[in-house]
């Protein structure tokens, strides 16, 4: 079973993000990537909140579709959340973002705490997000972080290198945008959002799909869920 190293701990903590690359297959991934592009064909995004996601974002993908659940349940990212968050973690939200801006895109960055603070509750930044790279892109990198800033430090904004399978876990304090600014378009992302399960909500949670209204139970799936499946042998 996967789980961090000290190094890797102690890395997360000190710059607010870690990139764990290929983390998942070619063959796990693309079953992924092509359930996002159905997905995103027959769901109707509903209006995201500015301060969490852009336009186009479709939440809570996890709830009815299967690949998204078994990928937001996976033990290589539900361990390496409980590993850093040191305690037991339940899913918060998921957001897909499937579609690809036909214009420059716009960095924006963003700190997760404070978008579930004001609109969740959260009582703590006790969490964090881990981004899943589900498609390949020739225009750079899919994020761009300003290190330490979860820490209050402050500094230039560096793009991360992640390609497909790849994670990226993002401590809920720290800033960061998806891209940069400049780049057409950014790859295609699976963001799954870990709340420590001792972390309280307020009574004000927004409830599904937007987020979870509790800490549910998060039932964990086995290590080769994303593997052969009827996809694969229709070719």
């Amino acid at each position: 079973m996967v789980h961090l190293g000290s190094e890797q701990i102690r890395r997360f903590h000190e710059d607010g993000y870690l990139v764990l690359p290929s983390l998942f297959a070619f063959d796990e991934i693309a079953w992924v990537r092509d359930e996002a592009q159905a997905v995103a064909l027959r769901q109707v995004p509903r209006e995201p909140w500015p301060e969490e996601a852009p336009e186009g974002t479709i939440y809570g993908v996890h709830r009815s579709e299967a690949v998204f659940r078994r990928l937001a349940a996976h033990p290589r990212l539900v361990h390496a959340a409980r590993d850093l968050l040191d305690t037991a973690p339940y899913i918060h939200q998921t957001r897909l973002l499937p579609w690809r801006s036909a214009a420059a895109t716009e960095a924006r960055f963003r700190r997760d705490a404070q978008a579930w603070a004001a609109l969740d509750g959260l009582t703590e930044a006790k969490a964090l997000t881990a981004a899943v790279v589900i498609e390949d892109s020739a225009y750079g990198s899919p994020l761009s972080v300003v290190p330490g800033s979860h820490l209050g430090k402050t500094g230039a904004p560096v793009a991360l290198e992640a390609g497909l399978g790849s994670v990226v876990l993002l401590d809920a304090n720290l800033s960061y945008a998806l891209g940069r600014a400049g780049d057409r378009p950014y790859p295609r992302l699976y963001l799954v959002s870990f709340n420590a399960a001792t972390n309280a909500q307020a009574t004000r949670p927004r409830g599904a799909p937007y987020t979870a209204a509790g800490a549910e139970a998060l039932i964990e799936e086995v290590d080769d869920c994303l593997w052969p499946t009827p996809w694969c042998a229709a070719g």
